[in-house]
């Protein structure tokens, strides 16, 4: 199972690099098929330096994986992605899930 998370006007790629998580617990298999994904991406992005291509490997190589067991959390783009569900609150002006945050 994962879950997938979009709540900004940007964030129109299936899955974004920092807002995703998967219950690899409850299943060997599924925590072994994990595992391959993430040397299979790790590979791929090894002496690479091309901005946005944590989002391409992603794309490729997980997104396939998730369709048909996530749940998905959308502000913007639910008509983008079958199966989004609206985002569960509502959200302060300019907050967004990733946002930079700077504290003195």
């Amino acid at each position: 199972m994962f879950h997938v998370m979009r709540d900004h006007p940007q964030h129109g790629t299936p899955v974004l690099g920092g807002l995703w998580d998967a219950r690899w617990d409850t299943n060997p298999a599924f925590a072994t098929e994990l595992r391959h994904l993430r040397n299979k991406m790790l590979s791929m992005a090894i002496n690479k330096t091309k901005y946005g291509l944590d989002q391409e490997i992603i794309k490729k190589v997980l997104w396939p994986k998730m369709i048909g067991s996530l749940v998905a959390h959308d502000s913007y783009t639910c008509k983008s992605f079958k199966g989004s569900s609206p985002w569960p609150s509502q959200r302060l002006e300019g907050d967004f899930v990733g946002r930079p945050r700077f504290v003195a």
